[in-house]
């Protein structure tokens, strides 16, 4: 029993993982390995917004908002539920995160933000599918931009709401899912 709930805790750490490199197919197979009930139903949403994509039927922008949307549908999933707190020991690196935000190192900033839990998920997944649709040029500049400039702005907001103390930052989770979700 406690090698079953290991063997789950690892895939719902893997999914986590899928959805901040925005690889939304691993994401799918790993729901279902999962044994999530509600697999079917989420991966069935995302396959038709896939196949529209990929005949045409939708842009890279669509596209794009559809895999947020099925990223914060699996996270808000009982079963996927991680109360994100920020701990004590990552108040002093908010100078840190100040500094790559300040650089426009969006990514370093990121990578940064995984030790946050959730609640950077959505930023990470918005910024790699947006990167990865830029390179492959079905995503004009201007959207990419606009893509940087979301996410940049929703990193100060997780710098303005780090305090030196731990609190759930359910405030930002709010912002990010409106903005991107």
């Amino acid at each position: 029993m406690a090698n079953e709930a290991g063997s789950v805790d690892r895939i719902k750490s893997q999914i986590r993982q899928q959805m901040r490199l925005g690889n939304t197919d691993i994401v799918v197979q790993l729901l279902h390995e999962s044994g999530i009930p509600e697999a079917g139903l989420l991966s069935n949403r995302i396959n038709t917004s896939h196949q529209q994509y990929e005949s045409g039927g939708i842009e890279a922008e669509a596209w794009s908002q559809a895999q947020l949307q099925f990223y914060q549908a699996v996270l808000d999933l009982a079963s996927m539920h991680d109360v994100s707190t920020l701990p004590l020991s990552l108040a002093p690196n908010k100078l840190q995160l100040q500094l790559l935000v300040d650089a426009h190192e969006i990514g370093n900033a990121l990578t940064f933000c995984e030790a946050f839990g959730d609640v950077s998920i959505l930023m990470q997944a918005q910024y790699e599918i947006g990167r990865q649709q830029y390179e492959a040029g079905a995503l004009e500049l201007a959207s990419w931009k606009l893509i940087q400039h979301k996410v940049k702005y929703l990193l100060w907001e997780l710098v303005e709401q780090m305090p030196g103390e731990q609190i759930p930052l359910k405030n930002v989770w709010q912002k990010i899912k409106k903005w991107l979700g």
